[in-house]
Order: structure tokens, then sequence, then C-alpha cells
């Protein structure tokens, strides 16, 4: 895999390398290892977790979908981790909480139309 970086960033890496004594490859696999088990979705059974988290979600908005009509909601499973205008604005609060990547849905302000199908 090659991955072209800013020269700034790369030259902080070498320097970060040369004064561990390890070749700067070697470096960054250290620091992605380190970063990746760190990472909270890194330690669950995706799948089943996945499948919990979005059940848990689809619960919270239609128990919740009358406080929050017209805001966008961060979730992380059933927990409400932001809420505000914007999408990008509830993302990046959510994520400042160290949770994981959350859920991010704008709650409609109208009832929802039944669908039956075509």
């Amino acid at each position: 895999m090659m991955i072209e970086l800013p020269e700034k960033l790369e030259a902080a890496l070498r320097d970060q390398a040369k004064a561990r004594g390890v070749s700067l490859d070697g470096y960054v696999v250290e620091v992605l290892e380190r970063d990746l088990a760190a990472a909270p979705w890194m330690h669950r059974d995706s799948a089943s977790e996945d499948r919990d988290y979005a059940d848990a979600e689809r619960r919270w908005l239609a128990q919740h979908q009358g406080e929050f009509k017209g805001r966008c909601v961060a979730l992380r499973g059933s927990r409400l981790l932001a809420s505000g205008p914007s999408a990008i604005g509830v993302y990046r609060s959510a994520r400042g909480l160290g949770e994981g990547v959350p859920y991010v849905a704008y709650v409609e302000e109208g009832e929802a139309l039944p669908f039956a199908g075509w």
C-alpha cells in the first residue's frame, strides 16, 4: 500500500521514527496498530452489535420523534449523544465524545405517511 502524505506530516513521522530508532514504515505501523486498538468499534462483534445498535436507534427515534422534530440527532444505540440543526455539527459533537461513529438522523417534522407497497 502506498499513501501520499503532506510533507510536514511525513517529516514529523520520520523524526519520530528516527528518535525511536525504527524505520518510518515500522513507526507508522506501530502508530496505526495503537490507534486501532483503542478504537471502540474494533472491540465488538460488528454484525450482531451493529444490529443491536440499529434496533435500539430505530426504537429511540420512534419514542422521541415529537421531542426532536426538525432537528438532527446523533445516537449510539439508545443513547442520545447530540442534537442540533446541522447534521455535520451534531456528528462532530458526538465524535468529540469518543463514542465511535454515531448514527445521525434528521427527525422529520410531519407525520410519516403509511406505506402499503406498490
